[in-house]
């Protein structure tokens, strides 16, 4: 069985499909332990999964913003915006001028919205295939195939 396993990851990085990831053999047992690199993208993605946090990244995306108006077009409360605003700008994902006592947020790079346009396209194409599956499941099951 250990042969076998061991054939399969070494399958699995001949095709790059680990290069993120290190191997560890331990008593006979081969593990796969996350890299820094794959750790730091987990750790991006999630800063990303909050579906607020989107919301104000695609707002300063037509410009800079000052907090209140980003209160303001997100109906969210102060501290909570505060505390995303503060999560965006550790991970360089935005950045702020302050003008008599006021910090002007905008986007660091704009770069940020061809990943979010290359996820989105992702998305759509999986659900495609979905629906493609799924109709032509229910073609064979009216066929009574």
């Amino acid at each position: 069985m250990l042969i076998f396993k061991y054939l399969y990851i070494s399958m699995l990085i001949k095709n790059k499909y680990l290069k993120n990831y290190i191997l560890i053999k331990k008593n006979n047992t081969i593990s796969i332990k996350m890299s820094e690199s794959a750790r730091n993208i987990a750790n991006f993605l999630k800063i990303l999964s909050d579906p607020k946090r989107l919301d104000i990244i695609f707002l300063l995306k037509n410009g800079e913003m000052y907090s209140a108006q980003i209160e303001d077009a997100t109906g969210l409360p102060q501290p909570t915006v505060s505390q995303h605003l503060k999560v965006l700008k550790n991970q360089n994902l935005i950045t702020f001028e302050k003008r008599d006592r006021i910090k002007y947020y905008r986007i660091k790079d704009k770069f940020i919205f061809k990943i979010l346009s290359s996820i989105r396209s992702y998305l759509i194409n999986i659900n495609e295939e979905k629906i493609d599956t799924l109709q032509k499941s229910s073609i064979i099951d009216t066929l009574g195939m």
